[in-house]
């Protein structure tokens, strides 16, 4: 049996900054938790806290097993024998090997957490951040690096001065360890205020800071990988002989500010043609992280840009995940689409007024669901479907984050109705912003 750990907030459990989280972002947390239960098998089950049980699960999730520590503790001490169980985390960190020893669950198939910690941080992908261009003198940094590792401020100040002579006013800072475009800090220009200085500084004494240019992606990709370990003869695991697997790639979806929005997937060889650099360069990162002793899932974002010249570049590995991530939860449902169907798998906020048009949560996302395809199909869209992949309530608390999947034969034309459900939810709910 395996008991998948949703550890969401994966990148503050790993940099322990804070082992409080506050209700609104534990709620969100909670919301999306449930999804893991993607990768599930019949027998398996995903670990939820006890007062976070997800109700009226869609038809995807309805062979998932949703099960409280407590559960888990008390079917221990009522059976004679316990089965073998195997713990598999969002991603793995000290909470983690906390959990399973709560649990009484031996743990033999976690990579070193120095070695998670080392693979998810800036400092490893920014030895892999190359790019494809033409035209080298273009970028602040040249090809072999997009941005800029920076442990001091006079590095800081010289790669902000670099990026702006490159005709790039625009430029972002990201601590070690990402956290899904949050704790970042965004500047145009190389005047500092006092707040922002500081914000560096602190990021500079806690391991470095990488500085990169802001630039809208043209495209961008999530490749999904898994290191695969192999076990020796006296049972431990062995990261150096372990096989790499390429499992997919879905095309990004972000919001303006480059958050996760969604996963466009069954777009097949097409698409694996389009980011064949990129899946190939993955490898490489992969072999790296192996050879560092990490083996489990990793995923790798890739992106087209168009750089101060006009000219197309590739972004060959603008972050690194060694973790699962929700691009991996998009490549499990590709079994729910038609053949030669695409699918784009979305999160959209569901406001608090919406959920109060009935007393009764689920009526009321139910009939936002009908109403965004009566919407599709007055628009002429008949042969785009919209299925529920996310639960309607939290043990009674309505969800404030729905995912959807959306397919049809036409990836652009996902697209264009992903637009029209953002903008027909928010008339919906004027309290989305």
């Amino acid at each position: 049996m395996k008991l998948f750990i949703p550890n969401l907030n994966f990148e503050d459990e790993l940099s322990a900054r804070s082992s409080k989280i506050n209700p609104q972002t534990q709620a969100a947390i909670d919301d999306l938790a449930p999804l893991m239960g993607l990768l599930v098998d019949a027998g398996d089950a995903v670990l939820v806290n006890l007062n976070a049980v997800p109700d009226d699960l869609p038809s995807c999730l309805q062979h998932v097993r949703f099960a409280t520590a407590e559960q888990i503790v008390s079917e221990q001490k009522s059976v004679a024998k316990i089965g073998d169980r195997e713990i598999v985390p969002w991603g793995w960190t000290s909470r983690i090997l906390q959990t399973a020893q709560t649990l009484n669950t031996a743990v033999n198939n976690a990579p070193e957490l120095h070695v998670v910690k080392q693979i998810n941080s800036r400092a490893f992908s920014a030895t892999f951040d190359a790019v494809q261009c033409s035209d080298e003198s273009s970028l602040p940094f040249g090809n072999e690096r997009f941005g800029r590792l920076c442990l001091t401020m006079e590095e800081c100040t010289n790669a902000i001065r670099k990026m702006v002579a490159a005709r790039y006013s625009r430029w972002v800072a990201k601590p070690q360890l990402s956290n899904a475009g949050r704790n970042r800090l965004l500047v145009t220009g190389c005047e500092l205020n006092d707040q922002q200085q500081g914000w560096l500084a602190k990021q500079i004494s806690l391991g470095g800071v990488y500085l990169e240019p802001w630039i809208q992606p043209i495209s961008e990709c999530g490749l999904q990988y898994v290191i695969h370990p192999i076990t020796t003869g006296n049972g431990e695991v062995s990261a150096s002989n372990s096989s790499i697997e390429f499992i997919g790639a879905t095309r990004l979806i972000n919001d303006d500010v480059g958050r996760y929005a969604g996963s466009m997937i069954g777009l097949g060889a097409e698409s694996e043609t389009q980011w064949a650099s990129s899946i190939e360069y993955g490898m490489q990162v992969c072999l790296a992280a192996q050879a560092a002793g990490y083996f489990g899932p990793l995923g790798i974002d890739s992106f087209q840009f168009q750089n101060a010249s006009g000219e197309l570049g590739v972004r060959l590995c603008n972050d690194v995940n060694a973790r699962f991530t929700m691009g991996r939860l998009a490549v499990a449902l590709r079994q729910n689409l038609q053949e030669n169907y695409s699918g784009l798998w979305c999160q959209l906020p569901v406001a608090q007024q919406l959920n109060r048009l009935k007393t009764n949560n689920s009526d009321s996302i139910q009939e936002l669901i009908s109403a965004m395809q009566n919407v599709l199909t007055a628009q002429g869209e008949n042969d785009v479907f919209i299925e529920r992949t996310s639960p309607l309530s939290i043990s009674g608390r309505p969800v404030r984050t729905m995912t959807l999947l959306i397919s049809g034969p036409n990836p652009q034309q996902l697209l264009t109705c992903h637009t029209t459900l953002q903008q027909f939810v928010k008339r919906a709910s004027p309290g989305i912003k």
